[in-house]
């Protein structure tokens, strides 16, 4: 399993934040790097071509605090959701794959 977040606008002890939807706090929020990679390698992905960064970043915000569930509100769904794509989950297509 991977997790996904954005990297946000803001800065806290030296690292950026980031907004991703958590299942360690079962939901949306905005906090320190730290917190978020817990030690992880990350992989960069960005915007689609003519979507600003400020806009998936807002979009992201509006999010804060919905709920994290596992099938339809993972971290991955959160992420397509701010680029402005399908809610979807590689990874929740893998699992039901796999059964």
């Amino acid at each position: 399993m991977r997790h996904v977040g954005l990297v946000s606008d803001r800065w806290a002890r030296g690292a950026p934040m980031v907004i991703h939807r958590s299942k360690r706090r079962q939901l949306a929020v905005e906090e320190p790097w730290a917190a978020f990679a817990h030690g992880s390698v990350y992989l960069e992905r960005h915007p689609p071509e003519g979507v600003p960064p400020s806009l998936v970043v807002a979009r992201a915000r509006a999010l804060l605090g919905s709920e994290w569930r596992m099938l339809t509100q993972n971290c991955e769904h959160f992420v397509a959701v701010a680029l402005g794509e399908q809610a979807r989950s590689r990874q929740v297509r893998s699992r039901v794959a796999a059964t």
